[in-house]
């Protein structure tokens, strides 16, 4: 699936977005907890996303997601959507998250 439908069933799958003051800090900190599960993979690939407007999904990269983590990804989208981080901070938080996986 594309990125916009992704996003879509991101936020459906969450109902709510997760109620965090500071989305990428957040999520950034989740992700350092389990690096190396296929949940990290998707919200990396989440955050690469919002970034680049690009990506492609599948169902089960949805399904990897636990109800927290559909709801952190629910928070980002929120978060990119009303402009609430600069360009400059996705682009560092997405360079974070990836050399952390690396």
């Amino acid at each position: 699936m594309d990125t916009a439908r992704f996003l879509i069933e991101v936020q459906r799958k969450a109902g709510q977005p997760a109620d965090v003051r500071d989305p990428l800090a957040v999520t950034r900190v989740f992700l350092g907890a389990c690096s190396d599960g296929s949940e990290a993979t998707v919200l990396r690939r989440l955050i690469r996303a919002l970034v680049s407007g690009r990506g492609l999904f599948s169902r089960a990269d949805i399904d990897a997601l636990t109800n927290y983590g559909a709801r952190l990804g629910a928070a980002l989208i929120d978060a990119h959507l009303r402009g609430f981080y600069k360009d400059a901070e996705w682009r560092a938080a997405m360079l974070a998250v990836a050399r952390r996986a690396g």
